[in-house]
C-alpha cells in the first residue's frame, strides 16, 4: 500500500481529532478511525496520538496568547525556524 499524501494525512488527523472529542479514552477511538480510514489499528493509534499533541499545542497557544499579538512564545522548543 502506498504512503498517504499530505491531503490524506490532514483528513485523517482531522478525523482523529473529532473522534477524540467524542470518546473518553484514546483506545476507544482506535477501531473507528482504523475502519473509517482503511488503515491498521497501529496507524490509527499514531494518528490519534499526533492529534492529541496538536490539541495540546493549540490549547497552549490559546491560553498563552489571550489578548496578545500573534507571536510564537520564545521559550517554546518547537518554535518555527527562520
Amino acid at each position: 500500500m502506498p504512503r498517504a499524501n499530505e491531503t490524506q494525512k490532514a483528513e485523517r488527523l482531522n478525523r482523529a481529532r473529532k473522534l477524540l472529542q467524542q470518546v473518553d479514552q484514546l483506545a476507544d477511538a482506535v477501531a473507528p478511525l482504523a475502519q473509517d480510514c482503511s488503515i491498521s489499528p497501529r496507524q490509527a493509534r499514531r494518528y490519534l496520538q499526533q492529534a492529541q499533541g496538536l490539541a495540546r499545542l493549540t490549547s497552549y497557544w490559546c491560553q498563552s496568547n489571550a489578548g496578545q499579538s500573534e507571536q510564537w512564545p520564545r521559550n517554546r522548543p518547537d518554535k518555527p525556524r527562520r
